[in-house]
């Protein structure tokens, strides 16, 4: 039998704004459809035009992911667990090679599998969302046998705009969404609301080792223009299970326009991101990119979060970071946009997130005809913002000074439809949930005349929302 997706509108009605709102909704969605939920649970909710909206979605129907297996990529297109396409293709060692081989394939998997939708689907899906992401892979023999890529086409999937929300699904699922709307929010605010205690936490690496680690790598770019960025991460852990929707509002804060993310697929960890970098967002010919380099501390004092402004605008350090990561996506941009089409609209503004401040820019531009999201995505990943320049000597120096597989930090969650329609943010300011444990991950960009010890404070100021949001017992 076809698979259907009816659309059912329907009207919010909530005393709580509206990102909470969409996150308390997601905790009763996964409640009430708990077959789903264990399938796939996501929230992805982002800001347009200054308005903010959601994607939230349970259930499998389909999915398109690649995995690794000894030096090649498997790609496959699945419908209900069942295997429609799959391809077998070969990697090259380094990343950006990796990532250009990744990106186009799954722009020809995909290509290849819509002749198969009307074997499966009744009507047209093209406008539906895939949710998902990929990891950032700095060794291809640590992620030996991993999913890398996966975007998950939902059973379930609401869009929440404004008061009123879209949803997507069978008749069986809508009949009963209604009910799961009208729900009291107050014992879901009140479930959401209760503490994380940590008994414990562990840095991975330890101050020491992480500052030996980026003397070695201030010897290796000294005399040059060369920016590697380094990751690090901390392990809390708590005395009773963290879900992800508890965890999220503890650390999503209404004041600051950033992506809210949750991601838990059944056989990997659950993720919670609450990114301030757009990577890519395409709609018709239109594409953006944001890039975010360059940060200072922040304060909840008017008078100290200006003293750390000005900072971040006189830094030659900083400045120079960023000049690096805009020049390089105008440059990757432009490859596959039509001619004086690509501007710089916003340069180097300043977005205060509380607990940091960083340098933001806007590119926008007009893509060639017969370009698609993953043709960019080609170009521009992995960005310096989360990797560095040269890629290649980068790779080198990531997998020589981080004792740890990045996994889905610095890689990017969102979604894509057969529209080529896209968005997807950088996962940074993530955490991993397993069981009783919360890890968080964060980085710097390292370029000549940075100190350790700054770095150090720098990685631990972007952990603040995850670190804020726990209580230690």
């Amino acid at each position: 039998m076809k698979k259907q997706y009816k659309e059912g509108r329907f009207n919010i009605k909530s005393s709580v704004p509206l990102r909470k709102h969409a996150l308390y909704l997601l905790d009763k969605l996964n409640g009430h459809y708990s077959k789903q939920h264990a399938q796939f649970s996501c929230l992805f909710g982002w800001y347009e035009q200054g308005e903010y909206q959601s994607y939230l979605a349970l259930g499998q129907n389909a999915e398109y992911q690649c995995r690794l297996y000894d030096g090649h990529a498997v790609f496959t297109f699945k419908v209900a667990e069942k295997v429609v396409l799959e391809q077998k293709v070969g990697l090259c060692d380094s990343a950006s090679s990796i990532y250009e081989s990744l990106f186009c394939h799954l722009k020809a998997l995909i290509q290849a599998s819509q002749p198969y939708l009307g074997d499966y689907f009744e009507g047209d899906i093209s406008a539906l969302p895939f949710l998902g992401g990929w990891k950032c892979i700095t060794s291809n023999q640590a992620y030996e046998g991993d999913m890398i890529f996966r975007a998950t086409l939902a059973e379930l999937i609401v869009h929440v705009q404004g008061q009123s929300c879209l949803a997507y699904g069978d008749d069986l699922l809508l009949s009963s969404l209604q009910d799961v709307l009208s729900l009291d929010e107050f014992e879901t605010s009140m479930k959401l609301a209760k503490p994380i205690g940590i008994i414990n936490d562990q840095k991975v690496p330890e101050c020491r080792e992480y500052i030996g680690n980026l003397v070695e790598l201030l010897n290796d770019v000294s005399g040059s223009k060369d920016k590697v960025v380094l990751g690090r991460k901390r392990h809390l852990f708590s005395y009773a299970p963290v879900t992800s929707t508890q965890l999220l509002n503890h650390v999503h804060n209404e004041r600051f326009n950033t992506y809210d993310i949750i991601v838990e697929w059944a056989d990997e960890p659950s993720w919670v991101c609450v990114s301030p970098e757009t990577l890519i967002k395409k709609h018709l010919e239109t594409v953006i990119v944001e890039p975010l380099a360059g940060t200072r501390k922040g304060s909840e004092f008017s008078g100290t979060a200006a003293k750390f402004r000005q900072e971040l605008v006189e830094s030659v350090k900083e400045n120079e970071e960023h000049r690096v990561a805009v020049d390089l996506f105008l440059k990757s941009v432009s490859q596959y946009c039509q001619p004086n089409s690509v501007k710089l609209e916003k340069s180097k503004n300043i977005i205060d997130l509380g607990y940091v401040q960083h340098l933001k820019s806007i590119i926008r531009g007009r893509v060639n005809e017969g370009i698609s999201i993953f043709d960019i995505l080609c170009s521009i990943y992995p960005p310096a913002t989360i990797w560095g320049v040269p890629i290649k000597e980068s790779t080198s120096r990531i997998e020589r000074a981080e004792p740890f597989k990045r996994e889905f930090f610095a890689g990017a969650f969102g979604f894509f439809n057969l529209q080529d329609s896209a968005n997807f943010a950088l996962a940074i300011r993530i955490a991993k949930l397993h069981e009783q444990t919360v890890i968080v991950y964060s980085g710097s960009g390292i370029i000549e005349g940075a100190d350790p010890f700054h770095e150090w404070m720098e990685t631990d100021n972007k952990m603040a929302p995850f670190l804020s949001a726990v209580v230690r017992t």
